[in-house]
């Protein structure tokens, strides 16, 4: 009983010890900062924790509604395999309406350590004209620290050239049923100001095999493809390009396809700020080979088309959200009914303080299906979904609502368990 009692008592003091020294550590990291600017950061691949650690002069908020400077964050890749962030900074009427700009730029191999680190520094300097402006400046201190040497161009012995490779396998099982699927894929690309190269070759393998009874059933289904894009900048709003494709697909039914196109594409923005804006107009035209595993609907083994396609695409993102919507149009030149029309759209907005709205969507037209097989297809290829079938439309849709309310303070970091 002595023991249980001296067990009961140290468990008590151990617990009483760990909440003492957690309601300290949280008492000093909630404590908000006075006169400091409310900050609102919204990135949804930033790793927020840390920020609020290196960055403890402000006072962040949940909700842009509260916040008096809004920090956006978007990210674009880059030619050589790495990030292109495009940081945004904005005022409200407190900080004179003022809004900046500034980019930070990782490497392919850089590790996300040096990427947040990397991050942070621009965001340290973006916010120094903003606490100019506030009761803080007298505690500030700027140094700058001169480099050593001259700065020169970094010699690139790859000329701008990226390859990558990559295999994946993903196995599963029971005592009736397995499953298997591969994927493989090889490219190189080369990407400047002026001009861009990408070719890659991609392959998947999926196999079902599942057994119940005296049942057995076995579903295999196979696609690879070649594609090959070639764009020339005109100026910043103007390219033009070239497409080509070729591929195999057991669920389209063709042996082959080749596809060669030409287009422009013209944005009414700069392209420099395609990653926070875009309005753009595209325009395709080509030709198109099929060779089919069945014979089709259509009667046909093989066929030749000429084919165009039209797109309309309007890209916005600031700190009260995002709109991204697509519409496109397609069909074959020799036969304009045999089309397809679809628009996408991806929606982000705070309604108001601690409310936002997400929605997004597609829906398609579908009138362009000349592969499908003359002999249908199994009930088991149906629900397996190995081979396509006859559709007038497809859509698919998501929509969410999310609501908090309560303090308007964000400055703690609490990451245990």
């Amino acid at each position: 009983m002595k023991n249980l009692k001296f067990f009961l008592a140290f468990i008590i003091f151990l617990f009483l010890g760990k909440n003492n020294c957690i309601s300290q550590s949280d008492t000093l990291s909630t404590t908000q900062i006075p006169n400091a600017p409310n900050l609102f950061i919204l990135c949804s691949y930033c790793d927020l924790d840390y920020i609020r650690r290196e960055i403890s002069l402000m006072n962040y908020v949940r909700h842009p509604d509260e916040a008096d400077l809004k920090i956006l964050i978007t990210t674009k890749g880059t030619a050589s395999g790495g990030d292109e962030y495009n940081i945004i900074f904005e005022g409200n009427d407190s900080l004179k309406n003022r809004k900046d700009t500034l980019n930070y730029i990782s490497k392919m191999n850089d590790s996300e350590d040096l990427v947040r680190k990397g991050l942070v520094k621009k965001i340290k300097l973006g916010l120094i004209p903003y606490i100019a402006n506030s009761q803080l400046s007298d505690y500030i201190n700027i140094d700058f620290k001169k480099k050593e040497g001259e700065e020169t161009k970094p010699e690139d012995n790859w000329d701008y050239w990226i390859f990558s490779l990559g295999a994946y396998g993903y196995f599963s099982g029971e005592k009736s049923s397995n499953s298997t699927s591969l994927w493989g894929s090889l490219s190189a690309r080369r990407i400047t100001e002026e001009l861009k190269f990408e070719l890659s070759y991609d392959y998947s393998y999926y196999e079902d095999n599942f057994s119940y009874d005296d049942l057995s059933v076995q579903s295999i289904s196979r696609s690879n493809s070649i594609d090959l894009e070639f764009v020339k900048s005109i100026d910043d709003h103007l390219s033009v390009g070239f497409f080509g494709v070729a591929n195999r697909s057991s669920y389209y039914n063709t042996d082959l396809s080749t596809k060669i196109l030409a287009g422009v594409e013209y944005n009414f923005f700069p392209y420099s700020q395609s990653s926070n804006r875009e309005f753009s107009f595209k325009y395709l035209i080509g030709y198109q080979y099929y060779k089919y595993y069945e014979e089709t609907i259509y009667d046909k083994e093989q066929e030749n088309l000429g084919t165009h396609k039209a797109s309309i695409t309007y890209l916005i993102k600031d700190t009260w959200g995002s709109i991204s919507t697509t519409l496109s149009y397609s069909n074959y030149l020799n036969d304009f009914s045999k089309k397809n029309l679809n628009i996408y759209s991806d929606f982000s907005i705070y309604l108001f303080s601690g409310l936002s709205l997400n929605l997004r969507g597609s829906f398609s037209m579908v009138h362009d299906q000349i592969y499908l097989p003359k002999g249908g297809a199994d009930p088991e290829e149906v629900l397996l979904r190995r081979k396509a079938i006859s559709t007038n439309y497809r859509y698919y849709t998501s929509i969410g609502l999310t609501y908090s309310f309560g303090s308007i303070y964000n400055n703690v970091v609490n990451t245990r368990f």
